[in-house]
């Protein structure tokens, strides 16, 4: 990693920081988060200049500052807030790794949103035939936030599910203790050769993000 650039870079982007748009801001905090790099000043900077102007970010804009901040696993309540309230209103035009990537990031940042995850789990409704991984993220955000109820609801209601999904929904039953679910988490593992599950994504720990891409891909 070459640290000079990186300070470089930082200086330039503190010093032009007014005059930078919201792909701007987002890419660059993807870019540092991406690379483990927790700049204080900057990260300061760009959330201070991003809350006043969250309406103009562009879902992928949300997405990717949002992952930046659980990626680098930043307290930052105000930008948190300002994220989900903006993120509310334009839930519709999210695509689903922008979903992914929200409810992982809350969850991760133990930011417990229940209106944002409720809205989340509706708007992936209209992605469910384009990747039956995108639940995996809402099974594990679900779970993290304690919304057992919900957590079941969004699991049953999915056509096909991933590995990662069932794995979180058996841990989640034998932790609760409850029975009903998990002889019928057993009863879904038995049937993975039929058509009541289909599994597609390898096992992956509880920590590793679930989506359709690899951890902080970028999309432009």
């Amino acid at each position: 990693m070459d640290d000079p650039l990186l300070a470089a870079i930082a200086e330039e982007a503190l010093r032009k920081l007014r005059h930078l748009m919201p792909d701007n801001l987002a890419i660059i905090a993807w870019s540092f988060a991406k690379l483990g790099v927790h700049h204080v000043p900057l990260r300061t900077a760009i959330s201070a200049s991003a809350r006043p102007r969250i309406a103009d970010f562009r879902c992928l804009n949300i997405s990717n500052i949002v992952w930046s901040v659980a990626e680098l696993v930043i307290s930052d309540t105000p930008l948190m807030t300002s994220i989900a309230s903006s993120a509310l209103k334009s839930m519709s035009e999210f695509r689903s790794q922008d979903l992914s990537n929200t409810a992982w990031s809350f969850a991760k940042r133990v930011v417990r949103d229940a209106p944002l995850l409720a809205a989340i789990s509706s708007a992936s409704r209209a992605h469910q035939d384009e990747d039956n991984q995108i639940v995996s993220a809402f099974v594990w955000a679900l779970w993290r936030g304690g919304e057992h109820s919900s957590t079941w609801h969004a699991f049953r209601s999915w056509p096909s599910l991933d590995t990662m999904a069932i794995a979180l929904m058996l841990m989640g039953s034998g932790w609760s203790r409850n029975q009903e679910g998990d002889d019928e988490m057993w009863e879904i593992v038995g049937s993975v050769s039929s058509e009541k599950a289909t599994i597609e994504a390898p096992i992956v720990s509880c920590g590793q993000r679930p989506s359709q891409a690899k951890p902080g891909q970028l999309r432009v």
